[in-house]
C-alpha cells in the first residue's frame, strides 16, 4: 500500500512504477519543467521524468506534508520536523530550519504550506507560527497572534494557505476557521459561518473559482462555499447533498470546466459540477481491478487536463 504510482495513458496504456515498501504518498507536484515530484511520507521526496524514470532525491525521516513550486522554478518541501528545503532549477537541496537564537529563522519545523504574493515573498504557514520569507534579504518575519481578527488570526496554527486573483492571502485554521490578509490594507479578515453556527472545524484546504468565489474543504463539516459579492457561505454535507464524504482533504479548482475536483478521506476523488450543481464520485482502479485504500486521498493537482490523485495505494492519473 503507498508504494506503487500508477499512469494512464490517452489511449487506455498503463504503466506501474515502485517505490519503497510503506512509502504512502502524501503529496504531489507538477512542475513547470513537467517533472512530477512525490512526497512521502515515510520514505522521502522522488522525482518522476516521462513514464519510465524515478529519482530518490531527498531521504528524510520526516514526513513530507507538501509540495509548492515557486515563481523562480524551486521547489520547496514542507516537513513534519525538519522545517523547509529548497530544491532549486540547479538541483541544489537547502534546508530551513527553526533556530532559537535567530529571530530571522523559520518560526517552527513543522511546516505545512506555503505560497508566494504577487512581490514574490512566500508565506509560511506552520503548525505554531504563520511566516513570511523574503528572498531578497534570506530573512522570515513572523505574524503574531491576536484575538482582534484585524491584527492577526487567533489560532496561528495554519492548515492551508492560497493567493487569490486580487492579491489576497487566504489562511485555513485549526478550529478558528478561514480568514484572509490584504497584503494593501495589511489587515486581517474572518469569514463568517452560515446561519447561527460560530463554529469551526479544521480547514484542510482552500481555493477560488473564477468568481472570485472561496471554496473550502473541512474535516468533518464538508465543502464550505463562501460568495464574497454577497457574503453568504454554506456547507454541501453529506445530509444536504450527494458529496460522499464530509472529510475534504484537497480541493482544486479546473477554470476550464468550472469545476471542483475533490480529495477526501474514505470518499476518494469527487468532481462537483458548478453549473449543474452535481457531485459524482470518480473510480479509481488499477490493471488488476484493485480499488483498495484509494478511498483515502492526501494530495490532488490539476495540470493541463490531468489530475493526479496521491492515495494510499500510489499516484494515480485521470485524464
Amino acid at each position: 500500500a503507498g508504494d506503487r504510482i500508477l499512469m494512464a495513458g490517452p489511449h487506455d496504456e498503463r504503466r506501474e512504477l515502485l517505490l519503497p515498501a510503506m512509502s504512502e504518498v502524501s503529496a504531489l507536484a507538477l512542475h513547470s519543467s513537467r517533472d512530477l515530484y512525490v512526497g512521502t511520507l515515510y520514505s522521502g521526496l522522488y522525482r518522476i521524468r516521462g513514464r519510465e524514470s524515478v529519482e530518490h532525491l531527498l531521504q528524510t525521516g520526516s514526513k513530507i506534508i507538501s509540495l509548492f513550486e515557486d515563481s523562480r522554478q524551486n521547489l520547496w518541501i514542507c516537513t513534519r520536523s525538519e522545517g523547509l528545503y529548497r530544491l532549486d532549477t540547479e538541483g541544489e537541496l537547502r534546508r530551513f530550519a527553526h533556530d532559537p537564537n535567530n529571530r530571522s529563522t523559520l518560526a517552527d519545523n513543522y511546516v505545512r504550506c506555503i505560497c508566494e504574493d504577487n512581490d514574490g515573498r512566500l508565506r509560511i504557514g506552520m503548525m505554531f507560527g504563520l511566516d513570511c520569507y523574503d528572498p531578497q534579504t534570506d530573512a522570515f518575519y513572523h505574524f503574531g497572534r491576536s484575538d482582534n481578527p484585524l491584527y492577526g488570526m487567533r489560532n496561528l496554527t495554519v492548515e492551508c494557505i492560497m493567493q487569490d486573483r486580487r492579491g489576497a492571502i487566504w489562511f485555513g485554521s485549526f478550529y478558528t476557521g478561514v480568514s484572509y490578509f490584504d497584503p494593501g490594507e495589511v489587515l486581517f479578515h474572518a469569514i463568517p459561518l452560515e446561519g447561527g453556527d460560530t463554529t469551526w472545524t479544521i480547514v484542510a484546504d482552500v481555493t477560488s473559482d473564477k468568481q472570485g468565489n472561496l471554496w473550502a474543504g473541512t474535516s468533518d463539516k464538508g465543502l464550505y462555499f463562501y460568495d464574497r459579492t454577497r457574503r453568504q457561505g454554506r456547507f454541501f454535507n453529506m445530509e444536504n447533498s450527494a458529496i460522499p464524504s464530509d472529510n475534504v482533504k484537497r480541493v482544486c479548482y479546473d477554470a476550464r470546466y468550472d469545476r471542483l475536483w475533490l480529495g477526501m478521506f474514505m470518499g476518494g476523488v469527487c468532481v462537483y459540477d458548478m453549473a449543474l450543481g452535481r457531485f459524482r464520485g470518480i473510480p479509481m482502479i488499477d490493471e488488476n481491478g484493485r480499488s483498495e485504500n484509494t478511498e483515502i486521498v492526501h494530495d490532488l493537482t490539476v495540470n493541463a487536463g490531468m489530475l493526479y490523485a496521491g492515495t494510499y495505494a500510489g499516484v494515480y492519473r485521470i485524464d
